[in-house]
């Protein structure tokens, strides 16, 4: 036997391979109930429950719900229709998460939410620590409107959206950035009250973000994490019913968090923390993202506010493409028109493209651009040296079959020699 004593991450599954969305746990923030298809009875609970409920769990497990709760929130239940779960147990497919009301239970304010996971009905009860009057949530978005339609840049609505959620949430720090192609996140805007340090304008890898959290982060665009140092409450089912391992939390408010990113969050020096997903055309754009110094809870509508603002923006930054895409099509065909007028003027085509080299730079879009030709470079803008080009060219070559094109985004991933000095670092030509 070791004597070596064991750390909590020492059995901790790579973070690329962990089912998140089957944590099989919550938070301690509030409870989680599970119903059978007639919405009746519960047949998983958080383990959490029996302090909330004031009752002991093996006695809410089966229980009828109406035994449970006051006729209130059974009203508020019947509210919703009784056949949107859908009969697939595909949770894409299920309605998202639906809003019941804050109730008082055993004195206690509560904000209750509702969806489904195949057939099943599941309830969440979050604990209010304090109420939202709906009056100031409606003026904080038509302020919001009123806001982005003079903003001229994504930047811009980048750093109003993160001070109007600064100050309706109250986070030490707020950032907003957004994702590349590769997945890489910037931080383009920040409010900060100096508790943490900033982040502005640095730039995350790909990874810290693997592939089924940012299925989470577009299903589910609301993630609040009150206090990292919590102890998960266990889902309990009750007997020969089902296996609470196989629940699906990916709509879940309490949904527990990855010991992954509760190491992540405690080396940040972040006691809780709160997301927003930025969402553009169906796809992760970027993120809002609230980090406290202490233990920090917002409330239910608050956070709702905040996803209705990050969808506000999303609109606009949509726009924002929009335009900057046909501004971007007019001044390229404009330019090609200039080009090929020019090239039909010019006896010799080979030196009339040659001295078209700084358009047919802008045509791309780059930094900088080669002509090879019988062994000959020709380059304009910022470029590696001759001798690299030709090597490159003639890799290329040997790459694509006559008559095609050969294009790449990553060249310095591709041939081995591509990382070397004189490849990695142009020079400018004019």
């Amino acid at each position: 036997m070791s004597n070596t004593a064991s750390s909590p991450m020492d059995n901790v599954i790579p973070c690329a391979d962990e089912p998140i969305h089957l944590a099989g746990s919550v938070q301690q923030h509030g409870f989680y109930l599970m119903l059978d298809p007639p919405f009746e009875r519960v047949i998983a609970a958080s383990e959490n429950a029996e302090r909330f409920l004031g009752i002991p769990l093996k006695l809410i497990l089966n229980s009828r719900l109406a035994d449970l709760f006051e006729r209130e929130v059974i009203f508020s239940l019947k509210r919703v229709h009784p056949d949107v779960c859908e009969t697939t147990p595909s949770v894409e497919l299920n309605t998202p998460v639906t809003f019941l009301g804050i109730f008082s239970i055993h004195g206690e304010a509560f904000s209750i939410v509702s969806h489904c996971v195949g057939l099943q009905r599941v309830l969440e009860f979050e604990v209010q620590n304090r109420l939202v009057p709906a009056e100031m949530m409606n003026g904080v978005i038509t302020n919001f409107v009123s806001t982005i339609g003079s903003l001229r840049s994504e930047r811009e609505l980048c750093h109003a959206l993160a001070l109007q959620i600064a100050a309706i949430t109250s986070f030490d720090r707020i950032m907003v950035y957004s994702f590349d192609d590769a997945g890489v996140g910037t931080v383009l805007a920040e409010v900060n009250n100096g508790k943490l340090p900033s982040y502005l304008h640095l730039r995350f890898p790909g990874t810290d973000i693997p592939a089924q959290a940012r299925r989470l982060y577009t299903i589910n665009t609301v993630r609040i994490i009150p206090d990292v140092y919590y102890t998960p409450s266990p889902l309990v089912a009750a007997p020969n019913t089902l296996s609470t391992h196989e629940i699906d939390l990916s709509y879940s408010t309490l949904r527990s968090v990855s010991p992954v990113h509760v190491e992540y969050m405690r080396n940040m020096g972040t006691k809780s923390s709160f997301s927003v997903s930025i969402l553009v055309n169906g796809k992760l754009w970027g993120l809002v993202s609230g980090h406290h110094a202490e233990p920090h809870s917002v409330p239910y509508l608050i956070r709702s506010a905040c996803d209705m603002l990050a969808r506000l923006a999303s609109t606009q930054i949509n726009n924002f493409q929009t335009t900057a895409r046909l501004e971007e099509m007019v001044h390229l065909h404009a330019t090609q028109r200039e080009v090929l007028t020019q090239l039909a003027a010019e006896p010799d085509h080979m030196n009339g493209l040659l001295q078209q080299l700084g358009k047919v730079q802008q045509i791309a879009n780059a930094g900088g651009v080669a002509l090879v030709v019988d062994g000959n470079v020709f380059m304009h803008g910022e470029v590696p040296s001759a001798a690299s080009i030709a090597e490159i060219a003639t890799w290329v070559s040997g790459r694509s079959k006559e008559g095609e094109v050969f294009a790449s985004s990553a060249m310095g991933r591709e041939p081995e020699w591509a990382d070397r000095e004189e490849v990695r670092r142009p020079q400018a030509v004019c």
